[in-house]
């Protein structure tokens, strides 16, 4: 279940990722010895998702990991979920310049 975040109003309309940072991605050639450019969560810590091909694959991957692992707020959880629908149609570090300004808009 999605944690509550800070307890005043103010704080609760901003994401917390609570456990977490915020789950951002980066966009590299030579991630997890590719040669070819991939996607990866930026802190690999948190979130434990190897690089990929395919975008989705991570950004799926991190906005579960807000749920299951770090007790993010429901603002965070949406500003993920929000985050994803932003990437549609896009590509390389287009896509992942749209999901990490959609997924850290209500820090």
């Amino acid at each position: 279940a999605p944690g509550g975040g800070p307890g005043n109003a103010a704080e609760q309309a901003k994401a917390n990722f609570n456990k977490c940072s915020p789950p951002t991605i980066v966009f590299a050639k030579g991630i997890d010895g590719r040669t070819e450019a991939s996607f990866v969560p930026e802190n690999r810590t948190d979130y434990t998702q190897g690089s990929a091909l395919n975008g989705n694959i991570v950004t799926r991957a991190v906005c579960d990991t807000l749920v299951n692992k770090c007790d993010a707020n429901v603002v965070a959880i949406n500003d993920c979920a929000a985050a994803q629908q932003a990437t549609a149609g896009l590509t390389g570090q287009a896509f992942a310049d749209a999901f990490n300004a959609a997924v850290t808009k209500d820090l």
